[in-house]
């Protein structure tokens, strides 16, 4: 079993693909191109979670903000999914864009 948790460590994470490679079957909107978001679990207090038409490839992203300095850089806000039961050998394919704003970094 596999939970993929990706956090906003630093303000703005684009999350743009979430593939697996050994199955060449895409996760449940792992691409954000399915609308809305349902997909995938929030967890912790991000200030917006949202689909925006800036990815860096398809049409959209999944853009997680975050301005609590207590809990960035830790894992506690972001968004998480359930990809299954995966094997030993299995290969995943995780892209995104984080991009820190000003004073974070």
């Amino acid at each position: 079993m596999v939970k993929q948790t990706f956090g906003a460590a630093a303000s703005v994470l684009l999350l743009s693909a979430v593939t697996a490679w050994a199955a060449v079957v895409p996760f449940t909107d792992g691409d954000m191109e399915a609308p809305g978001r349902e997909a995938w679990t929030t967890y912790g207090t991000p200030v917006s979670i949202e689909k925006v038409e800036r990815p860096h490839s398809g049409r959209w992203a999944l853009q997680v903000k975050t301005d609590n300095k207590d809990t960035m850089g830790g894992g506690f806000e972001g968004v998480s999914r359930y990809l299954g039961e995966l094997n030993v050998g299995d290969r995943l394919r995780v892209s995104f864009w984080l991009r820190p704003l000003a004073g974070h970094a």
